[in-house]
Order: C-alpha cells, then sequence, then structure tokens
C-alpha cells in the first residue's frame, strides 16, 4: 500500500480526460487535462469514458442539487475551496 501517493487528491492521481469539456476551468484543475497526462509518470491511470456514451443533461432544483454537491467538493477538494456549509451556499446562489 503506497500512504504517500494516498496524500494526492483523486484527480491528480486519476484525471478525468472529458473534463476539460463538461466543465469551465476552474482553480485547481488542469489547463489541458490530456497534456496534463502525458506528464504523469508511468504507469499512467485515468478516468474515461467509451467513446460511444451517451451525455445526459438533467436539470435539478438548486435547493436538492447544492447539499450533495457541497459534499462532492469538500470530498475531491477540486477547486480549492473550504468553507461552511452557510457560505458555500451563498457562493451557490450568487453563481461563483
Amino acid at each position: 500500500v503506497d500512504l504517500e501517493s494516498g496524500k494526492t487528491s483523486l484527480n491528480e492521481r486519476f484525471p478525468f480526460l472529458e473534463l476539460e469539456s463538461l466543465v469551465p476551468k476552474a482553480p485547481g484543475l488542469p489547463d489541458k487535462t490530456v497534456e496534463a497526462v502525458k506528464n504523469l509518470p508511468s504507469p499512467r491511470q485515468v478516468k474515461l469514458s467509451p467513446w460511444d456514451a451517451k451525455i445526459i443533461y438533467l436539470v435539478r432544483n438548486p435547493k436538492a442539487y447544492v447539499y450533495p454537491y457541497y459534499f462532492h467538493e469538500m470530498l475531491l477538494q477540486n477547486h480549492g475551496f473550504n468553507s461552511t456549509f452557510e457560505q458555500y451556499a451563498e457562493f451557490f446562489l450568487e453563481g461563483q
């Protein structure tokens, strides 16, 4: 078990190749995912969807969305944002 690499965020250890096509650029995410993967040491492991995968756009009530997304953000630490739920909800409602 490699405990040192376990301290690295999941997105750094297992980049998601399609990420830049699905979400806008955010702090903490690489500018170019493919370039970031090329720079990883071998053996590389990446998250990848099948090429024929369908993308389903789902719209949810913001009240039902903000709470689970807050915990998702706190778990993955993608954007370097660390706050209380109340602060997060304010930013969310302001579109930040």
